[in-house]
């Protein structure tokens, strides 16, 4: 039974009020892969291949139930409370004062994947590209551009994301221009150390694919709400094909222990690639597309905490909240880690730890 209240249709005009934009379901799902495929296509390899060495090319594979059950809150939540916002639902099951509470944990934790994408730029532009520029600079070129972006609103965000298809054929162009390098040896035995190690591996990568539960917080502006939890499979179907492609292929290439200890492991399969004399370096290529992406992301995570912080103050306008938040992730990116290696720490045991309440328990 529905559980939509009477003042129902205020609370979705709240919503709209505060973002006026509206998406389609092939722009969310544009926007959830996107928000998703591009941290996981950067560290998972190196994360899951730490427990699950030659089987890691399955974790991505079985990272899908988990996503699968995203989808369905999405669906459930609708089929509750219809297209309002994620604040509007805990404020309408719980009361104002337990909501808002809610509301401001998922705040938080939006502002901590933000800190985690600005900082993965930097460490990826300084580790790979630029070792001697200021790892500030990366962090505050980022969020100006994420500002702009999240800014600008939703719509705007989303449209951007029409180079999708794009990327992804590349990265399966460069799959197949790596297969000289590959031999599938290396990803046998399957198993070999049993089923324990995988599912151990499958914990940061359900962490990752959860990401998908931002698809609750901008249910409003979908032009059909009611698709929601459809983009949120469709999205979840994607992630899990291209991923154990990316990480088959980087197995095959690097072996099943390698890739634990290099920080990034399919950039290091590209940058192997040549083709002929003339045509190498086609990381250079992969890097600028995946800073394109990258950058959406930031953007996303950046808009979904401000209009979330908006809600949860009952304001009509979330622009204001921008640049001061923007600031706030700056600082913390800059203040939170030491090394790279805090960074990946962080990835497999902090952040994991912490998405498993924000993106399944609560």
């Amino acid at each position: 039974m529905s559980r939509r209240t009477p003042n129902y249709t205020l609370k979705l005009e709240r919503d709209r009020r505060v973002e006026g934009g509206r998406i389609s379901d092939v722009q969310m799902v544009f926007l959830l892969v996107t928000s998703v495929l591009m941290t996981a296509l950067l560290f998972l390899p190196s994360i899951a291949a730490q427990q699950a060495h030659e089987d890691s090319w399955l974790t991505p594979g079985l990272a899908i139930v988990p996503g699968m059950f995203i989808g369905l809150v999405v669906s459930g939540l609708f089929a509750v409370f219809g297209p309002i916002g994620f604040i509007r639902q805990s404020e309408t099951a719980f009361g104002a004062i337990v909501g808002k509470t809610i509301g401001m944990f998922y705040v938080w934790f939006f502002v901590y994947i933000a800190v985690l994408v600005v900082r993965q730029i930097a460490e990826f532009m300084v580790t790979l590209f630029m070792p001697d520029t200021p790892l500030i600079a990366f962090l505050i070129t980022s969020l100006l551009v994420a500002t702009y972006m999240a800014r600008l609103g939703l719509e705007p965000i989303s449209r951007v994301t029409w180079f999708l298809p794009m990327f992804v054929f590349f990265i399966y162009l460069l799959i197949l221009a790596a297969s000289p390098e590959m031999d599938i040896q290396r990803i046998r035995p399957i198993l070999a150390n049993g089923l324990r190690p995988l599912l151990i591996s499958v914990i940061p990568a359900s962490a990752f694919r959860g990401e998908l539960i931002v698809a609750a917080f901008l249910l409003p502006y979908m032009t059909k709400p009611e698709n929601g939890g459809r983009s949120v499979h469709i999205s979840n179907i994607t992630l899990a094909v291209v991923l154990v492609s990316t990480s088959l292929a980087t197995v095959a290439v690097l072996g099943g222990e390698l890739p634990g200890h290099v920080p990034f492991p399919f950039f290091s399969v590209v940058r192997l690639i040549s083709i002929g004399r003339f045509l190498n370096r086609l990381d250079l290529v992969l890097m600028s597309l995946w800073l394109g992406g990258t950058f959406i992301k930031l953007a996303v995570y950046l808009y979904v905490a401000t209009l979330s912080l908006a809600q949860v103050g009952n304001f009509n306008e979330y622009r204001p909240l921008v640049l001061p938040m923007a600031a706030l992730i700056v600082g913390l990116s800059n203040l939170s880690f030491n090394t790279g290696i805090d960074l990946g720490k962080a990835l497999a045991e902090l952040f994991p730890r912490m998405a498993m309440w924000a993106e399944y328990a609560i």
